[in-house]
């Protein structure tokens, strides 16, 4: 039996697009979506300063690709925009109190109230596709995303976890204290 080059190769350019978790609770987004392809950036293209308190801190890789791996951006949720902008998605962030905003893919923006620890920040040249509603700004790439970080304290749950901890520290600091002033 004879298979051509073309035979063979189909099924291993379908592949990026039959594993794409496209099952998230809050995601939207198709495999469809996908098979458009990225949106090439223009030639003067930008990565965007920040709105609403939000700055520009970099491009960070998703996270969905490693074991045990979730997003990126965890305890948030996600809009699709066939026309998003980097104003767009921070608006979107920051109607929903989430500290970190990042936009992945031209398209998706994710935002959450923590960056996974797997999450790590890459070259820039990784998050080089272009905002579908405005190609003079970048809009991370695939699996990347061009993230976004609240500067003030009016994301809701910002910091949520620290602030639990030293919550945790005083109440066992006093819990110990007492212990000790019982002997």
């Amino acid at each position: 039996m004879h298979l051509s080059l073309p035979t063979l190769l189909l099924p291993l350019l379908a592949l990026p697009f039959v594993t794409a978790d496209i099952t998230s609770a809050v995601a939207t987004t198709t495999a469809t979506d996908y098979l458009a392809g990225p949106t090439p950036a223009a030639s003067n293209a930008v990565f965007a300063p920040g709105v609403l308190d939000y700055q520009y801190i970099g491009c960070y890789n998703e996270t969905t690709q490693f074991p045990g791996g979730n997003r990126a951006l965890e305890d948030g949720g996600m809009q699709t925009n066939n026309s998003q902008t980097v104003e767009a998605c921070l608006t979107f962030c920051h109607g929903n109190g989430y500290k970190f905003c990042g936009i992945e893919y031209g398209r998706e923006c994710w935002g959450g109230r923590y960056l996974s620890t797997l999450s790590a920040k890459l070259p820039t040249s990784n998050c080089s596709t272009g905002c579908v509603g405005n190609l003079t700004q970048f809009c991370g790439g695939y699996l990347t995303l061009t993230m976004y970080n609240i500067t003030s304290t009016s994301a809701k749950g910002a910091g949520a976890r620290e602030v639990a901890s030293a919550i945790g520290a005083v109440v066992l600091a006093g819990a110990l204290g007492a212990a000790f002033s019982v002997f």
